[in-house]
Formats: C-alpha cells, sequence, structure tokens
C-alpha cells in the first residue's frame, strides 16, 4: 500500500510538473507568433550564438507596411584572412602551393562573407515564425587589416533586406551566395573596379548605421535602434 501511495505521489508531481512547463512553452510559443520584440530577440540571438556566432540580433518589431522583422548583425573579418596561397600541381605532378590572384581571393572573401549572412538569416527566419523580414547589416574593423593607415574603426561593408518569401523560392544546391546577396532589398555592396575588394559603404549608408555601429563599439548603448 505504502508503494502504491509513493507511486501515486511521484506521478501528481510529475503531472503538475508537466503542466506547468507546457503552460510556459505555451506562453512562450504564442509570444514569438505575436512577434514580441524581447521573446524574439533572445530567441535569435541564442540561437544565432550556437549556430552563427559571427551574427547578433539587435532588435525586432512590427512595421505596419510589411510585417515582422528582425534586424540582425554580422561582426565579419577582414580580407587578410583568406590566404593567399591555394594547393596545386606542378606540371610533373607533385603538389605545390600556388599565390592566388587578388580578384580570386577577394571573390572568396565575398563568398564567405555571403554564406554567413544567409546562414544568419535562415537561423533568423526558423526561430521567428511571425518575421517576414531579416534586415543585415555586415560591419568589419578597418584597424584588422594589415595597411596601417586604416583608422575608422567599425564600419558597414553591407546592407540588405530579405523577405521570407524570396528566401522560400532558394535552390540551395545551385545558389550563387554573391548574387544572392545582391538580390536582396536595398542591398548595398561596393566593390572596387580592378581588385574587386569589398570597401567600406559610403557616408549616407554609414550615417543610417551610425546607431548600431556605436551599440558595437560601445556594449553601454542600448538596443533597439534597428536597421532601416
Amino acid at each position: 500500500m505504502a508503494a502504491i501511495l509513493v507511486a501515486n505521489k511521484r506521478y501528481e508531481v510529475a503531472l503538475d510538473e508537466a503542466e506547468r512547463l507546457q503552460s510556459e512553452y505555451d506562453a512562450y510559443w504564442n509570444a514569438l507568433n505575436a512577434h514580441d520584440r524581447d521573446t524574439v530577440v533572445t530567441a535569435v540571438d541564442d540561437a544565432l550564438a550556437e549556430n552563427t556566432p559571427e551574427a547578433t540580433c539587435v532588435d525586432a518589431g512590427i512595421d505596419p507596411s510589411i510585417g515582422g522583422y528582425v534586424s540582425c548583425v554580422v561582426t565579419f573579418g577582414h580580407p587578410d584572412l583568406v590566404p593567399e596561397r591555394t594547393v596545386a600541381m606542378t606540371p610533373k605532378g607533385r603538389p605545390s602551393l600556388k599565390q592566388l590572384p587578388k580578384t580570386d581571393m577577394n571573390n572568396m572573401y565575398v563568398a564567405a562573407m555571403a554564406s554567413t549572412v544567409l546562414a544568419a538569416v535562415r537561423e533568423a527566419l526558423a526561430v521567428a515564425p511571425a518575421a517576414d523580414e531579416i534586415r543585415v547589416v555586415v560591419v568589419r574593423d578597418e584597424r584588422a587589416g594589415g595597411d596601417q593607415r586604416r583608422n575608422r574603426g567599425l564600419c558597414a561593408i553591407y546592407t540588405g533586406v530579405f523577405r521570407r518569401r524570396q528566401m522560400e523560392g532558394i535552390s540551395w544546391r545551385t545558389i550563387d551566395t554573391e548574387a544572392e546577396l545582391l538580390c536582396a532589398t536595398g542591398a548595398e555592396l561596393i566593390r572596387t573596379e580592378i581588385a574587386r575588394s569589398v570597401v567600406p559603404l559610403g557616408t549616407d549608408a554609414q550615417r543610417r548605421m551610425a546607431a548600431v555601429l556605436r551599440a558595437l563599439s560601445d556594449p553601454e548603448v542600448e538596443e533597439g535602434d534597428g536597421i532601416d
């Protein structure tokens, strides 16, 4: 009899705990579907931290003319991160290291950046079910390169808005990552004519991103300014 009473008690405790957890999960899911700002920002930021650590979520909200949006910032490295040489074979079939043309290095840099951006966008859309678009800005520390004349600190090098419908139509097996980056609404990416280097966006773009850049440079600055 005592064993039955203990078992019943444990069952009741477990049932109460299951109901409590279910209630919490329901409230959380409802908040995500209602696009509650704090819930969405935390959920997206946690997901990005786990799978795309270069990105962070800085804002979420509802635009009456568009719907739910999420704003993300991707902090990407300098082109110096691309190796200058690649594996090749000599005419006699021996392995060697071949110097990469500057243009190829810059193309690899853009492909890596685009892949990171698209991964962050997919992650955000998966976690925020009520988001209709993901607004992205990519920033780079211009002091990180080998050119000591660079002293601009954080600068925006790309910005674009990705719509859920657009992302759902992508063929991921045949995707051209740079082309997809440029297909985003309001996409801005500047590459030089000769070596195709990625350079910081113009003054207007830097001014629009000023609040985001300040927040990244100074952790005491509050989030929530968003990305236009």
